[in-house]
């Protein structure tokens, strides 16, 4: 997945990793709320049933993944 800029984004979280995007995100509530492209693999993958994978690393927060 590919982080894209979501509307109205008021914050941006960077890392010095050269393989790390930015990660724009919009503060709604006590969320962060950010935006996600599937690559066109990704994409092939989810239209034959695949399934959508979140990883976190140490405790695990709150979370919500929805469709746009």
């Amino acid at each position: 997945m590919i982080p894209v800029r979501i509307y109205g984004a008021d914050v941006k979280l960077t890392s010095d990793a050269e393989d790390v995007h930015a990660l724009w995100a919009l503060r709604v509530d006590s969320f962060l709320v950010s935006a996600w492209e599937p690559t066109p693999k990704e994409l092939e993958s989810l239209n034959n049933g695949g399934k959508v994978l979140l990883f976190v690393k140490g405790p695990h927060p709150a979370v919500m993944i929805t469709a746009e």
